[in-house]
């Protein structure tokens, strides 16, 4: 288990992964579009517009080295990783899949309003996970858990991928897919936050149970303590 966790991430700068990173970012917005210009044009905008934010936020979760399913704070079985990466592809897919072509599940009612509603919240659950992100590449010398949103909640970073999880059936209005995201979904990032509430209690020991006794678990407070 890592101690140092400011050093977790890649903090300098690589002109290499830089050129790539923004190749990578063109290229997937530059499909994206195409794909859905082309099978859905009458319904391309939001799709479209989910996928711009989506590929920001990984390009930038990919060129700092942060998990894009964990905190990064701290190291566990590959099972579990697996098991969330395969969840949130698979299922993300499924609901594009519906809202394109195979409309298998999609909630009948509510167009464009609720898929809107969806991107706002995808967009949410991205601005929680840079926002922590960044506060973590700038932490010098003090415990993570002194970072301004981490005094909301124990584990926003986690919080913010449940969100993402949760808001990608919403976007594309798929009604089973949702369904999936807030039993199975929920069940899969809950238990990566009971992992590292173990993991990081035997690091800190006295000073996390403190943290624990005036920090929320999860659901955030509305104001810092």
């Amino acid at each position: 288990m890592k101690t140092d966790y400011s050093m977790a991430f890649n903090r300098n700068l690589r002109w290499g992964r830089v050129i790539w990173s923004l190749f990578v970012t063109w290229y997937l917005i530059n499909f994206s579009y195409n794909f859905f210009t082309s099978t859905i044009p009458e319904r391309s905008e939001i799709p479209i517009a989910f996928f711009i934010v989506l590929v920001v936020w990984m390009v930038l979760e990919y060129y700092f080295e942060s998990p894009y399913f964990q905190s990064g704070l701290v190291s566990y079985s590959g099972l579990i990783k697996s098991s969330v990466s395969f969840f949130f592809y698979i299922n993300g897919i499924y609901a594009v899949a519906d809202f394109a072509f195979l409309h298998w599940t999609q909630i009948p009612v509510w167009y464009p309003f609720i898929n809107i509603i969806g991107l706002f919240l995808f967009s949410w659950g991205v601005f929680i996970r840079l926002k922590t992100l960044f506060e973590l590449l700038l932490l010098k010398n003090k415990l993570y858990f002194n970072c301004r949103s981490f005094q909301y909640c124990r584990h926003p970073r986690l919080l913010g991928t449940f969100i993402q999880i949760l808001a990608i059936p919403i976007v594309f209005s798929s009604y089973l897919a949702i369904i999936l995201s807030v039993s199975i979904g929920f069940l899969l990032i809950y238990q990566e936050v009971q992992i590292e509430e173990k993991l990081l209690l035997k690091e800190y020991k006295d000073v996390y149970k403190n943290y624990q006794t005036h920090t929320p678990l999860f659901l955030p407070r509305i104001t810092r303590k």
